[in-house]
């Protein structure tokens, strides 16, 4: 099994590293969406108001990708 890992990219620690904390960021990135929506829905937000902070966080993220 180990020959199996040894010419892997996750051989590599700094790769692993940078791999295992990029994942971990994702994560915490979708969870701060899911707080973000549940917070509105908590200080009395409407749906049409949740509908727009979630449009409003990917709308950068759409018209970045498409550049």
């Amino acid at each position: 099994m180990r020959r199996l890992f040894k010419n892997s990219l996750f051989s590599n620690k700094n790769f692993a590293y940078f791999f295992f904390g990029q994942s971990f960021s994702t994560i915490g990135d979708g969870f701060q969406q899911i707080a973000l929506i549940y917070l509105i829905f908590e200080m009395g937000g409407s749906g049409s108001q949740m509908a727009l902070s979630l449009f409003f966080s990917v709308f950068p993220r759409i018209l970045l990708l498409l550049v």
